[in-house]
């Protein structure tokens, strides 16, 4: 998140609020949410037990969400 310049609030929200959500490898779970800018935020997580551990986050364009499989957006 640090090296992206994303912020902890930008990841919760899109989390818990998100604009759609697919499954992606190893059943992991990609959420995502527009924020302003034109810009997209992707949380990549699992589910460990009860746990949502974030395995990775991206700032993407349209065409990139496009890609992950939100057809929505």
């Amino acid at each position: 998140m640090r090296e992206r310049g994303i912020g902890m609030e930008e990841v919760l929200r899109t989390i818990e609020r998100p604009m759609g959500v697919v499954v992606v490898r190893y059943g992991r779970r990609a959420y995502t949410r527009h924020f302003e800018g034109c810009m997209y935020i992707v949380v990549i997580a699992e589910r460990v037990e009860e746990d949502l551990i974030v395995v990775t986050v991206l700032r993407v364009d349209r065409r990139r969400v496009l890609r992950y499989g939100f057809f929505g957006v």
